[in-house]
Parts: structure tokens; sequence; C-alpha cells
């Protein structure tokens, strides 16, 4: 794998609220992070100490500016909170911003919006928080 370092802004968080046909942008994202963690399984017996890896839990969890345009095709954290609300079952994508290079990493899947908190501080911007749980298998593609 060809390595090239990257910055958090070269990649970008996209949601579907249908479930991951038509990707929309997630708009003035401050950070994300996507976390994938194993239980331990303890198989332990008189004949050894054994810990197995458990069940897969990943999340994503991310951090924005607040806007409200709704004719702009894009999501903010209002229309994350709509999509909580309803139970809906996103689609969501981590991909470069601008076209892949070789090394470049994108993952796809989709998921439940798990928490969404919304900040509203004087004399500062309104921010929100979020957290998607993954439902089900994450695909990765590593451009060639």
């Amino acid at each position: 794998m060809a390595e090239n370092q990257k910055k958090g802004q070269d990649f970008i968080l996209e949601i579907d609220p249908a479930g991951g046909t038509t990707y929309d942008t997630t708009v003035c994202l401050k950070s994300f992070d996507f976390n994938s963690e194993d239980s331990e399984i303890d198989a332990s017996s008189f004949c050894g100490t054994e810990i197995l890896p458990g069940t897969t839990t990943e999340t994503i969890e991310f951090e924005g500016i607040q806007l409200y345009d709704p004719a702009t095709g894009k999501i903010s954290g209002a229309d994350l909170y709509a999509a909580k609300q309803a139970k809906t079952k996103i689609g969501w994508r981590i991909k470069p911003v601008a076209t892949a290079v070789t090394g470049d990493v994108t993952k796809t899947g989709k998921g439940y919006l798990l928490s969404i908190s919304e900040n509203y501080s004087l004399n500062e911007p309104c921010t929100f928080n979020a957290s998607i749980k993954v439902a089900g298998a994450v695909t990765q593609a590593i451009t060639a």
C-alpha cells in the first residue's frame, strides 16, 4: 500500500438518510472519528489461559457547526435530529474530499443515529455532536 500523509480536512463524512444510495455532505464538520472495537471472550480453562476476540462494535462520532438551510441539499444538525427521531437506518460514507490517490481509503456502511446534542452558547456558533452506531458490515476500499 502506498503511503501518503493526510490531514483531517482531506476527508469528509457523507450521510444518506434514505439508506445509502445518494449521499449528501455533512456540512461544516469540525471533526469525526471512526471507532472499531472487539469485545473479549474469556475461553480460559484448566488447560490454560485463552482470550478470544468477540463481537465487533463500531461507531462514528462527529461534531460540527449548526446550519439551517433546507434548500442546500446538505445535511446539518437539524436533519440529523429528524433522522434520529424517526429511527431511520441511514447510509454513511467516509471518503477523500478530492479525487482519491493511491493508498486513500473509503469506508461505507449503514447505521443508526444513536445520539445528537446541540450546543447554544453565548457569543459562540451553535454546534452539534452526534454518534452513529454502525449496523452491519463496513466496506473498506483502498485506492490502487
